[in-house]
């Protein structure tokens, strides 16, 4: 396996790039004619032996209506498609509707959207549909008994989002005290976006670790 982290302008590159072939714009539609875009980034299929399950790539915001581009055309999301593809899993990546921090409605309905059409077009895509995909979101950890899939996340020590650490750490003890599975990676040196702005072993220990995790609760 090639370097998992390299920084060419803060852009993520895989050495695997050139062998992925990324399907741009397939649509998830809803009954009323509206659609999300979504690009779909296929196993590389020496390295899969099904078709192997999905890593949906979801961006925060807000983002704003006048930026020139979106999360779906930045290099950083695209090298990590890229990446997954090349360690055996599909990957798709979206833009949602996440504009304003007061209105997370339309970006919600945008993701369970994706999600229902990636299970119902699972044989069209060429994926794994074992398991159908729903939206776990942290709420349910204050009413979960146990029943929750295994979660990772991994976080920046020099966050600097308002309001970031104090969510972490309640989402952490309310995990902790319903004896949730829940695997906490600290990039103590790590800025906000440290997978695309620090290259050190450290963010390349995360990379690893985490796809070790998804290979390991999805295949």
């Amino acid at each position: 396996m090639g370097r998992v982290f390299c920084k060419d302008r803060y852009s993520l590159q895989c050495t695997w790039n050139k062998d992925v072939r990324a399907r741009r714009n397939l649509l998830a539609e809803r009954d009323h004619g509206e659609s999300v875009s979504f690009d779909l980034y296929p196993a590389i299929l020496e390295q899969a032996a099904r078709a192997a399950p999905v890593v949906v790539l979801i961006h925060g915001g807000p983002i704003s209506l006048d930026w020139a581009t979106r999360p779906r055309q930045w290099r950083g999301f695209q090298s990590i498609g890229e990446l997954l593809a090349a360690s055996g899993l599909n990957a798709v990546m979206f833009d949602h509707r996440f504009h304003r921090r007061e209105e997370t409605g339309p970006a919600i309905d945008d993701i369970e959207l994706v999600l229902v059409n990636i299970g119902a077009k699972a044989d069209e895509l060429g994926v794994d549909d074992a398991d159908k995909p729903e939206l776990s979101v942290a709420s349910q950890v204050e009413s979960s008994a146990g029943g929750l899939p295994p979660m990772l996340i991994a976080a920046a020590g020099l966050e600097d989002v308002p309001g970031f650490k104090d969510g972490l750490n309640r989402f952490a003890n309310a995990s902790l005290s319903r004896s949730l599975p829940l695997d906490l990676m600290i990039h103590a040196r790590g800025r906000h976006g440290f997978d695309v702005l620090d290259d050190d072993e450290r963010t390349r220990d995360i990379f690893r670790r985490t796809i070790e995790f998804v290979r390991k609760h999805l295949e």
